[in-house]
């Protein structure tokens, strides 16, 4: 059995580029590993300085570190998103997971869930009552997880090969 770990949430910052590189750098290889036919696996993050750059300077934009022991446990990248204007849409503000990773080692001991209610606490004074997010079908551990903490499919996209 595992001890328990002391997690500890914060907003991410300038300081934090090397680790949301290796979050992302390691979110790509599970995806490659399991989607070899639409990720590839590199040696390299895919993102780079002008990534974060970018995400630093939109202020629809944030991400929150998890530490644990003293440690860096997951990140967690979000967007403030509005729905699209159209009539067939109710107009919505909601909070969109562009990535969350947990590392090796932290995954299945807290590190997510005190993610998630730290997102939910940054967002609920500003009004948003919605989380949205993509995960893949292959990934049933996470969406194990979704679904543990109340979530429930939105849309479902499938695909054929011919």
């Amino acid at each position: 059995m595992q001890e328990k770990m002391k997690i500890t949430v914060r907003e991410g910052g300038w300081g934090d580029y090397g680790l949301m590189r290796e979050a992302i750098r390691e979110e790509q290889h599970i995806h490659a590993v399991n989607r070899p036919d639409i990720f590839a696996d590199l040696e390299e993050s895919p993102f780079g300085r002008e990534d974060f750059e970018k995400l630093m300077a939109d202020e629809n934009s944030f991400f929150l570190v998890a530490e644990a022991d003293g440690r860096a446990a997951g990140i967690c990248n979000v967007k403030l998103k509005q729905a699209p204007v159209h009539p067939v849409v109710v107009p919505r503000r909601y909070a969109y997971i562009d990535d969350i990773c947990i590392f090796e080692g932290f995954r299945h001991r807290g590190v997510g869930k005190a993610l998630y209610e730290a997102l939910v606490e940054r967002i609920r004074p500003m009004g948003i009552s919605r989380v949205e997010l993509k995960v893949w079908a292959f990934n049933e551990s996470a969406m194990g997880f979704y679904e543990a903490l109340g979530m429930t499919p939105q849309n479902i996209i499938m695909e054929g090969r011919v």
